[in-house]
């Protein structure tokens, strides 16, 4: 067991019993490998004070409208409340599966998500986040809706869909991983490489990951994944 400490959080006011349902799967996968000390829970419905034998936070918030209220708790509350060393982040749709893809050298890095199309790291639904991250994050205070950007920024992130209400959106994940990473990496944030990521978690369940043209040998059989289709595949 790893003298690190590590906590889960879940940031959801809709998908209650799934989400609940994550945080217990990600506790009950990594038990033998490394211990989870804590779980903050950030919704409009509380938890237990104990869950699977941990210890809980909840943290009340507003009922999420959409992507842009979520990016707004994960960029800036999530890293302001959390005092442990690294954070997992899940979400009703990402968390761990496969303990035997567990390793300490996950510890090694400050965010590791699964790897996106482009070979960049990484999507946020499943991901591990580092204290030293969040600090830095807190200390920019950064942006998470499509105006607090250039306009040139903004148009080169925004996603291709909308958000709940019809307006345009970043993904907090692109806001960490591409529009931040050059001035976080510059504070000594490391980010994982696609091979630690892709044993980490994986998104996109395709054999042949699109960067290399190559198998994933990880498909299926990483630590946790994101999306409602790796849910099928369990």
């Amino acid at each position: 067991m790893s003298l690190v400490s590590l906590s889960i959080s879940c940031v959801d006011t809709l998908n209650y019993e799934k989400s609940i349902y994550a945080i217990k799967r990600t506790i009950n996968t990594l038990r033998e490998k490394t211990s989870v000390d804590h779980v903050y829970w950030y919704s409009d419905m509380k938890m237990p004070e104990t869950f699977e034998g941990v210890p809980v936070t909840n943290v009340l918030i507003d009922k999420l409208t959409g992507q842009t209220s979520y990016s707004k708790i994960t960029l800036g509350l999530v890293p302001a409340v959390c005092e442990h060393d690294f954070d997992l982040i899940v979400q009703w749709d990402g968390y761990a599966v496969n303990p035997e893809a567990w390793t300490d050298d996950f510890f090694n890095y400050d965010y590791i998500g699964a790897t996106w199309d482009d070979g960049g790291v990484g999507n946020g639904g499943f991901s591990l986040r580092s204290n030293k991250l969040y600090e830095q994050m807190v200390d920019l205070k950064m942006g998470y809706k499509p105006s607090d950007f250039s306009p040139e920024i903004a148009s080169k992130y925004i996603n291709v869909d909308k958000d709940r209400d019809g307006s345009d959106f970043i993904g907090e994940d692109v806001v960490i991983c591409r529009i931040y990473k050059e001035q976080l990496e510059s504070a000594g944030i490391k980010f994982a490489p696609h091979q630690v990521a892709d044993r980490f978690s994986i998104e996109n369940h395709s054999p042949v990951a699109p960067w290399t043209g190559n198998l994933n040998q990880w498909v299926g059989k990483s630590l946790g994944f994101h999306g409602k289709h790796g849910i099928r595949n369990l």
